[in-house]
């Protein structure tokens, strides 16, 4: 290193003006967007229909993704199966409705998907949320503990089956 002189070069950081927040803010308005252009159009298939509609249930617009899961629900050959997708329907379209407040009507989503899916665990706990805030504490406690009961299933990642677990025994405690 005898002889080698080294400069220190100024370095220059510029702002784009953006922060990754209001990057994703953005990407979301132009996906959100332009699923509406589709379905607008009666374009949209199922699957841009349904993250169309879990969309407006992150932005807390229930009654627009509640219109479309009962939607989804309703089309041929989607919401008459017992498959996966359909339960995934019933249990937004429940709280969607739930966080409008229509608690009955959640109720019976989640009391028709617990006919053909009776240990699902994220379908158990909603399904209790809603009995507890109408004050079914009997039927709430059912739920809670039948969620408690079940074994972790293999398909679920561990921090969604901790979260339930954890809202059922607090929900549980409050009883």
């Amino acid at each position: 290193n005898k002889g080698l002189k080294t400069t220190a070069l100024p370095l220059e950081i510029r702002h784009t003006g953006y922060d990754e927040g209001e990057k994703l803010a953005a990407k979301v308005r132009r996906n959100l967007a332009a699923m509406e252009k589709l379905e607008a159009a009666g374009k949209a298939s199922e699957t841009v229909l349904f993250l169309l509609a879990r969309t407006y249930s992150t932005q807390g617009k229930y009654e627009k993704a509640a219109r479309i899961f009962h939607d989804l629900l309703g089309k041929q050959g989607v919401g008459d199966g017992q498959g996966d997708f359909a339960l995934a329907l019933h249990i937004y379209l429940g709280q969607a409705l739930a966080f409008q407040g229509q608690l009955e009507e959640a109720a019976a989503i989640f009391h028709a998907a617990r006919q053909w899916s009776p240990r699902h665990p994220q379908l158990l706990f909603e399904a209790g949320k809603v009995e507890f805030l109408l004050g079914r504490q009997a039927a709430a406690e059912r739920c809670f503990r039948a969620t408690l009961e079940l074994p972790v299933p293999v398909w679920t990642i561990p921090t969604d089956w901790e979260s339930i677990r954890a809202g059922a025994r607090e929900l549980l405690d409050r009883l």
